[in-house]
């Protein structure tokens, strides 16, 4: 069994503090990026261009928030982690993904991800799309190929993963995100629909699956989807403040894209920056009140939800 860390790492941050630093969580993170290094190692030399391009756009800088939602979720439960280090990576996987594919002139247009240039910026356009492709593709081998969890448990990690992933989830957020119909909708509850798909589902699906890898029962299983649920609001909340509030250097992508292209964003809904603020403290109270009802009251995920309350970029 896994021992979660103390208090005095993630947990010890206030409500209302500054910014969180995502401490106390390097061995899950080291978890999952020898993870990531190892799912495109073994490629065939004819597509190595494509295997850079994809290593290029999954290994670069990033939180890993998914996957380590995915540990730490387990580890409340008191499991060994090993096993399900493969399910969590393939979260991270799909979030790789959606970057490239978002990122595309025809979707957001965007020139800088992670403070390098975007990889259509930099492999073109097409090799962008087959490196999203190549992405979502392994992201499912690598929960089949994750034998340390049961048989069962897998396949209802594939139906998690596929709806997170897919157009009642992620997929589906982004065609409500870009259609222009929905674009003058300042209504709090029309944009969340938008961003529990768009944010959300992979975010709480992340979640979801390493409780389910973990073997919980149903009523436990349901308990870590509705945190989970709440995290990705959280999220996108702290999200759009940043994107109004911070630069391109601090972000490491280009802020205001929304508010430029005339998208409404939580700024409007919630009736400017103070107003949205409030909404992102509440919204932290409500995840803590829910982990709660979590194993362990949740491990590390109320810490992980006090960065995400907190973070900077």
């Amino acid at each position: 069994m896994t021992t979660p860390a103390p208090d005095t790492d993630v947990h010890a941050a206030p409500a209302t503090s500054g910014p969180v630093e995502l401490v106390g969580l390097d061995d899950l993170r080291a978890l999952v990026e020898a993870e990531l290094a190892r799912a495109f190692a073994a490629h065939d030399p004819s597509v190595r261009p494509l295997a850079d391009a994809i290593e290029y756009s999954l290994l670069g800088r990033g939180k890993r928030i998914r996957p380590v939602l995915a540990l730490a979720a387990a580890e409340a439960v008191g499991v060994e982690l090993a096993p399900i280090v493969p399910v969590a990576a393939s979260f991270e996987l799909v979030h790789a993904y959606s970057l490239v594919h978002d990122d595309l002139p025809s979707m957001d247009d965007d020139d800088l991800r992670r403070g390098v240039p975007t990889s259509h910026r930099k492999f073109g356009e097409a090799t962008a799309v087959l490196v999203g492709d190549a992405l979502q593709a392994r992201a499912f081998e690598l929960v089949a190929g994750a034998h340390g969890v049961s048989a069962e448990a897998r396949i209802d990690i594939v139906s998690v993963l596929a709806q997170a992933a897919g157009w009642r989830g992620m997929v589906g957020g982004q065609f409500l995100d870009v259609d222009e119909a929905r674009t003058d909708q300042a209504d709090v509850l029309a944009l969340r629909d938008v961003h529990d798909r768009k944010t959300g589902a992979l975010i709480a699906g992340a979640v979801e699956a390493g409780a389910v890898a973990a073997g919980v029962s149903i009523s436990e299983r349901a308990h870590f989807a509705s945190f989970g649920r709440g995290l990705g609001w959280l999220f996108q909340l702290v999200d759009d403040l940043l994107d109004a509030t911070g630069s391109a250097e601090a972000l490491g992508k280009t802020p205001g894209k929304d508010a430029s292209s005339g998208k409404v964003t939580a700024v409007d809904a919630f009736g400017g920056i103070d107003g949205l603020r409030a909404a992102v403290d509440r919204q932290l109270e409500e995840c803590l009140a829910e982990a709660v009802e979590l194993p362990g009251g949740g491990g590390r995920l109320p810490g992980i939800a006090r960065f995400v309350h907190g973070r900077d970029h």
